[in-house]
């Protein structure tokens, strides 16, 4: 196994396109990358992130969103939250749940030898022996490799998680994965000589007792230029991190000054293709204004 990590990076943007990058440079051994992000919202490959996330309240606390690569749910990051990310090839006809089982074993025997007794749910997470989660994973398939990344949550603020995931299912309608809501604990509380930067060392001396090896720099520059590409072309846009959402329909009323003004908008890749403007409103010209909603990218700022 390699090691990458601890690293001082903390952009969400670099930080996902260095995962890809992991996932896209050719290596034999398994790599291990501990990693954590300045507050963020990581949102799942396949999600509508207009309805999983507070859009506003985010942009009113500069919280940044971005899509990564794997499936799965809306999570938010801070630095007390812990990352993790195995890639790897895949054994043979391996399914889902047993490459889960494969990667997270070493982060669970890991955990146990600092006394945290944990298992692996029937589906993807990590929890406590009371049932609560601090561990939430997901992977995605390249050819025969694998990248599988988790979470670890030790100290991260449980109150900008909750601002931050409010989905609105009332005014949205189409077919993404909503994300799953569980009671969430902190490893931090079970552990109160560590803060997450001792025990993100903890982490990687284990790792290096079991036989991990540091990545030499000459892997390190491999994927780290690969990592700017990517970073360039895909993780720094708009059209990748909102822009990838499913098509879904927004339905929502607005009581203005003239009335009721009900806004109708069909949005694909981000875009508005569609958008229709009816109620009681007595002035105006609804026509004029949703023919220019046609084309404009679904955001606050440009509505």
């Amino acid at each position: 196994m390699i090691l990458l990590g601890p690293d001082s990076c903390t952009d969400p943007y670099r930080n996902l396109a260095f995962e890809e990058a992991m996932l896209s440079v050719p290596v034999t051994d398994t790599l291990l990358r501990l990693w954590r992000n300045s507050p963020s919202v990581i949102v799942g490959r396949h999600q509508n992130a207009h309805a999983e996330v507070d859009a506003e309240w985010m942009r009113s606390h500069n919280i940044p969103l971005v899509r990564r690569l794997s499936g799965g749910g809306a999570v938010f990051h801070d630095l007390g939250n812990i990352n993790f990310s195995f890639v790897g090839e895949r054994l043979g006809k391996e399914d889902t749940q047993e490459v889960f089982r494969r990667f997270t074993a070493p982060m669970l025997k890991a955990l146990a030898s600092m006394g945290i007794k944990a298992s692996l749910s029937g589906r993807n997470d990590l929890l406590l022996p009371d049932g609560r989660k601090f561990s939430g994973n997901a992977m995605t398939f390249r050819g025969t490799r694998v990248l599988m990344h988790g979470t670890l949550l030790f100290s991260s603020a449980l109150e900008h998680l909750a601002a931050c995931l409010k989905p609105r299912p009332e005014k949205f309608e189409g077919k993404a994965v909503k994300s799953v809501r569980s009671r969430v604990a902190l490893l931090g509380e079970l552990l109160p000589s560590m803060n997450a930067d001792s025990f993100l060392d903890s982490l990687c001396a284990h790792f290096r007792a079991q036989g991990a090896e540091d990545a030499g720099a000459d892997l390190t520059e491999r994927i780290n230029a690969e990592t700017e590409v990517l970073l360039k072309e895909k993780y720094s846009l708009e059209s990748w991190n909102w822009g990838e959402s499913p098509r879904f329909t927004v339905r929502q009323t607005v009581r203005r000054p003239d009335g009721l003004w009900e806004y109708y908008l069909v949005v694909e890749k981000g875009i508005i293709t569609q958008a229709a403007i009816m109620g009681d409103m007595l002035v105006g010209e609804p026509e004029k204004v949703a023919a220019e909603l046609v084309g404009k990218p679904y955001s606050s700022i440009s509505i």
